[in-house]
C-alpha cells in the first residue's frame, strides 16, 4: 500500500486513521524503514507493507501517541520496542535481536557444540531470519545445520517460496533438501482442497510428520522451527477458544520421549513477529517478491486471533509475553496431573512413524492406499 502524505503527521496516527494495527506492518517513508513513532512530512511517500497475510478488518487500538526518539547512540531508529520504550538503530537492533535469541539458546541449552541440526525452511520471513541467525551463530558456536523445505503443493504460491529458499541457501552455502507432499504422501494440498479436506490443521500434521521423518533420516538430533512469540501466544488462545486443555501439556515438547521423535527447538520464542519481520528486512528479505501467503489460510481461526492479539499488544505492550508465560504455567500444571503409567507411544500401523494411537493423525487424513 502506497500513499502520499497530505500533511505532517505521526506514522502511528496515520495508521490509526486507516484502521491499521502497527504490529502487523512495516512502514517506509521515502523508501527508508521507519518506526511508528516517527513523523511523516507532507509530500513524502509512505509505503505500508503487511509482513504476513493481507489487510484485515478495520479497527485499530487507540492509545497515547508515543514519542519519537533517536537510538541511544544517536543513530536513526529503524525499530521501536513498545514494551521497552526504546528505539533502535539498525546496528543496535540487530545486536538486540541476536542477543535475545542467543540467550534463549543458552538458558534452555537448545544447541550444543558439534550437534547436527535440521532447520525447517519454508522460504518465508521467519525461516529466512533463522537461516541468517544460524549462519552468524556458527561463527561462535561450532555446529552443523542443513535446511529442509516441504512443498505442500499449492499452485501459484509454493513456487515463489521454494525459489526463495533455494536462493537463500545458495547464498549462505547451506545444504538444502526439498521434499514434496505429492511424492512422499501421494497427495497435494490442492488435491485435498478439491475433496474439501484442505485446511491449516491437515497441512500442519502432514508437514510436521514429514519434517520429523526426514530430519531423523538425515541424521539430525534436533529440528529448528522458526516460531516466534506471537505463534506461542496465538496457540495459547487457540487452545482456550477450542476448549482443548490437554494440548497445553504438549505445547512445547511431547509428553513421551522417543528416539523416533526429533526434538523441536525454537530460538525465536521470545522475539515478536514484528521483530522477526524487521530483522528479515534488514538482511534483504523482499516483501514484494511473489505471493505473500497461502491461499488456504484466509479462513483460519488463527488469522483472526492473530489480529485481535496484535490490537491488544498495540494498546497494552507485553500482552503477548504475558499470554505466552500463562501458557507455560498452564502447561506445567497440566503435565503434573497426567499419570506417567498412562503415557506411551506407538508406531503407526500404516507408516511406522510415532503415534499415540494405532494409526497416526497424518495417515487418518490421507486416502487409503
Amino acid at each position: 500500500m502506497q500513499l502520499k502524505v497530505k500533511s505532517d503527521t505521526y506514522i502511528q496516527k496515520l495508521l490509526q486513521e486507516m484502521g491499521i494495527c502497527s504490529q502487523e506492518v512495516l512502514v517506509f517513508i521515502d523508501g527508508k524503514i521507519s518506526p511508528e513513532t516517527a513523523i511523516a512530512k507532507k509530500g513524502q511517500e509512505a509505503s505500508i507493507i503487511y509482513f504476513k497475510h493481507g489487510a484485515p478488518q478495520s479497527g485499530s487500538a487507540l492509545h497515547k501517541q508515543r514519542k519519537y526518539e533517536e537510538c541511544e547512540c544517536g543513530g536513526i531508529p529503524v525499530y521501536f520496542a513498545p514494551h521497552l520504550g526504546r528505539h533502535f538503530c539498525k546496528k543496535h537492533f540487530l545486536e538486540y535481536f541476536e542477543k535475545k535469541a542467543r540467550l534463549e539458546i543458552r538458558q534452555k541449552n537448545l544447541i550444543r557444540k558439534n550437534e547436527k541440526i535440521a532447520l525447517g525452511l519454508s522460504g518465508g520471513k521467519d525461516s529466512f531470519s533463522m537461516l541468517h541467525f544460524l549462519s552468524h551463530l556458527k561463527e561462535a558456536l561450532p555446529f552443523q545445520f542443513f535446511a529442509i523445505t516441504i512443498d505442500e503443493g499449492v499452485k501459484g504460491y509454493r513456487e515463489h517460496t521454494i525459489n526463495r529458499a533455494k536462493k537463500f541457501c545458495k547464498k549462505l552455502k547451506v545444504k538444502h533438501y526439498i521434499y514434496t507432499f505429492g511424492k512422499e504422501e501421494g497427495v497435494t494440498l490442492d488435491s485435498l482442497a478439491k475433496e474439501g479436506k484442505a485446511n491449516c490443521s491437515v497441512c500442519a500434521v502432514l508437514r510436521r510428520r514429514l519434517l520429523n521423518s526426514k530430519a531423523r533420516k538425515l541424521g539430525a538430533s534436533k529440528l529448528i522451527i522458526a516460531h516466534n512469540l506471537d505463534d506461542t501466544a496465538q496457540t495459547v488462545l487457540l487452545n482456550v477458544v477450542r476448549n482443548e486443555p490437554l494440548r497445553f501439556a504438549r505445547m512445547e515438547e511431547p509428553l513421551v520421549q522417543s528416539k523416533s521423535l526429533i526434538q523441536r527447538i525454537k530460538p525465536f520464542a521470545t522475539l515478536s513477529e514484528k521483530e522477526v519481520a524487521t530483522y528479515a528486512y534488514l538482511y534483504g528479505y523482499d516483501y514484494g517478491e511473489g505471493a505473500c501467503c497461502c491461499p488456504y489460510v484466509q479462513h483460519a481461526i488463527r488469522r483472526f486471533i492473530r489480529h485481535q492479539l496484535n490490537l491488544m499488544e498495540e494498546a497494552y505492550p507485553s500482552t503477548k509475553l504475558r499470554i505466552a508465560a500463562s501458557g507455560h504455567t498452564i502447561q506445567d500444571a497440566i503435565r503434573k496431573t497426567i499419570p506417567k503409567e498412562k503415557l506411551h507411544i506407538n508406531s503407526c500401523e500404516i507408516c511406522g512413524e510415532p503415534s499415540s494411537g494405532e494409526i497416526c493423525k497424518a495417515c487418518s487424513f490421507l486416502p487409503k492406499r
